[in-house]
């Protein structure tokens, strides 16, 4: 400072020293420590950033700005909760920031620039000066990568528990001893065991029958020494033991977890009880379709075959690879296709169609009377979505209903045709009855009338004696009386019988015999009346003045007798029943000529019983018939040469 003399002029200065040298050294430090601050600040490895007391962001530094891709002037300025995506967690942070307190690695998640979320740890204090909020410090360090792994890892853990909890099969875990680790809520239920009474024990104790347990060991033994297993990777089927001690199949497969070290494994096990009784139940019905004597076939809604069992091939003569994917029509007359528009439609409706009858056409283009049932096929939630349809040949039961109805209807023929036989001879012995019986009537009306009783008795007789005759033949109660008799004397006998209606008619007969004469051993009288029965119906059926030819011959293996006539013939389609019992020609030419339709059959019936047979030939109607009798060679006991 200046020093000044009385008349106020400078006559000198004063000049004070003050030693700075340490002022000057803390001012050095003072800048070397805000310059390491800003050093470490600004180049830190994990975000920093200040908060003002009224949440606006301050101070950011470069690892935080890399971190969320914002430009500083972007960053600083703005509420910090504009970077925070959960405005619940800025809010709490910034209020325990106030009361003073230190957050320690406080989860958080941080919008970036470009919309997506960092996961961070925060730490944060608050730098308080006279009891004043100055601004919060913020550590915030990137844990992402962590967060998204982790919750990967939880993700993939609930998949699994939901999996295994959703799961209808038994999933069991267990280590490398064969102790269970996991133990699913199906393989409760479907072992009988709970979890916890589950985990921690050998696997072996719990659903390994007694008699497996040591092959179960050895194989977990040889695995962990080898590395080899027989079951690892592979779905087996083996007898499972359930809590009460009862066994059951099960299906198996066992995988080892990757990466695990020491090894453990996952078995996978399904309950195949219900499986295995399906397997049987379809078994047995494909042995049923397979083998059925009735066509089963399987078709869809549109009538395209799906299915076609051998009895369909023999049936209609497609195999299954011929019809399946056909229309079901390939085997349905044209006339008749109308038939399966309405069998589909039944069928939609849910019908089912029971023995219906109709007519089918094989591969070879024959029509067949068949019966169908057809039922419609429904899937698991009662929609229908096919047909199956059971084909029954019925040709030859028609052909059976066939005869038996015309059996039925010959019947009563001769019912009738019997009752018009037996009342006919009732009138003239009522008549001569009467005669008799007249004190009016001559001796020799007596006689004749006497006679004729005599005649229509024997007619009635012989009647009667045909109907026992063919009745025991049916039921198999005739014994033959066998002798040895003449050829010659057998014929002698039929003629004789034959021969009245032979001549009332003028007939010419010719009989032809072998040169030789023959012995047989038969029953005299059935021979005769089979002899006697051709005769007579050839003087019937043969128009007056005809031609009636009887021929023998001797061959080797058999003895061969005919009866051949010019008469009325027989048409062809009752050549093969003319020996059926009540079979006749022509019922009106029967009636008119008398007979009751038994007469061949009862030929037939004691030829059989001879060993022989009996065939009628017939060109047809006007042109004659022939019947041939042809009997066992050993019938023959002699054969002695004409002298």
């Amino acid at each position: 400072a200046p020093i000044k003399d009385s008349d106020g002029g400078v006559s000198g200065a004063v000049i004070v020293f003050r030693d700075v040298t340490e002022r000057s050294q803390l001012e050095s430090a003072r800048r070397r420590s805000e310059q390491l601050l800003t050093d470490f600040f600004e180049n830190a490895a994990i975000g920093l950033h200040w908060v003002s007391p009224d949440g606006k962001v301050i101070r950011v530094n470069r690892a935080e700005l890399r971190l969320l891709g914002y430009a500083e002037e972007e960053y600083v300025g703005r509420p910090v909760s504009d970077f925070h995506a959960d405005p619940a967690v800025i809010e709490d942070i910034l209020a325990r920031l106030a009361r003073g307190e230190t957050l320690q690695s406080y989860e958080a998640r941080l919008r970036c620039k470009d919309g997506s979320i960092k996961y961070v740890l925060i730490t944060s204090n608050v730098l308080w000066e006279d009891g004043q909020f100055i601004h919060s410090r913020c550590f915030t360090r990137d844990i992402t990568a962590q967060k998204l792994a982790q919750m990967a890892l939880q993700e993939a853990e609930r998949r699994k528990s939901a999996i295994l909890n959703a799961a209808l099969d038994a999933i069991i875990t267990m280590d490398h001893q064969g102790k269970v680790t996991d133990f699913n809520p199906a393989a409760e239920k479907i072992f009988g065991y709970e979890r916890g009474n589950a985990v921690n024990r050998l696997l072996e104790n719990l659903i390994v029958p007694q008699r497996l347990r040591q092959q179960h060991r050895e194989g977990l033994e040889r695995l962990l020494v080898t590395g080899e297993s027989k079951i690892l990777g592979k779905r087996i089927e083996m007898s499972a033991l359930h809590a009460d001690g009862s066994e059951f199949p099960v299906e198996l497969s066992v995988i080892r977890i990757e990466g695990s070290d020491p090894p453990s494994f996952t078995a996978t096990l399904r309950d195949i009880r219900e499986a295995k009784k399906l397997q049987a139940s379809q078994a047995r019905l494909a042995a049923i379709v397979e083998y059925s004597d009735d066509g089963i076939v399987g078709k869809t809604l549109d009538g395209i075959v799906t299915s076609w069992n051998d009895a369909a091939q023999r049936i209609f003569g497609y195999s299954a690879e011929e019809m399946i994917g056909r229309s079901i029509t390939t085997i349905i007359p044209v006339d008749r296709h109308a038939e399966e528009t309405m069998i589909l439609s039944r069928l939609r409706s849910g019908e089912r169609i029971e023995h219906f009858d109709t007519v089918r056409v094989t591969k070879g283009g024959q029509l067949l009377q068949v019966s169908i049932t057809s039922s419609p096929i429904r899937d698991s939630s009662g929609n229908i979505i096919g047909a199956s349809k059971i084909v029954r040949d019925v040709t030859e039961r028609k052909r059976v209903e066939s005869a038996l109805r015309e059996a039925d209807r010959r019947k009563d023929e001769f019912l009738a045709t019997l009752a018009h036989e037996m009342r006919n001879p009732l009138a003239p012995i009522l008549s001569a009855a009467k005669i008799v019986e007249s004190p009016l009537a001559s001796a020799e009306q007596k006689q004749r009338a006497t006679q004729m009783i005599a005649r229509q008795v024997g007619q009635m007789a012989l009647l009667l004696n045909d109907l026992l005759d063919i009745s025991r033949i049916t039921l198999g109660k005739v014994t033959l009386r066998k002798e040895r008799v003449d050829l010659q004397a057998l014929i002698a006998t039929a003629v004789e019988t034959s021969r009245p209606l032979i001549e009332a008619n003028h007939h010419t007969l010719d009989i032809d015999l072998p040169h030789e004469r023959l012995e047989l051993e038969v029953d005299r009288l059935r021979i005769s009346q089979v002899l006697a029965n051709l005769l007579t119906n050839s003087a019937k059926y043969t128009n007056q003045g005809g031609r009636i030819e009887l021929r023998t011959t001797l061959r080797d293996n058999e003895l061969v007798i005919s009866v051949k006539d010019n008469g009325i013939g027989i048409s062809a389609d009752k050549i093969h029943s003319i020996f059926e019992m009540f079979s006749q020609v022509d019922s009106a030419i029967d009636r008119a000529q008398g007979g009751l339709g038994i007469g061949l059959s009862l030929v037939r019936g004691i030829v059989q019983l001879h060993g022989g047979s009996v065939t009628a030939h017939s060109e047809g109607l006007g042109c004659g018939s022939e019947f041939v009798v042809r009997l066992p060679r050993s019938i023959v006991t002699s054969v002695i040469n004409a002298p």
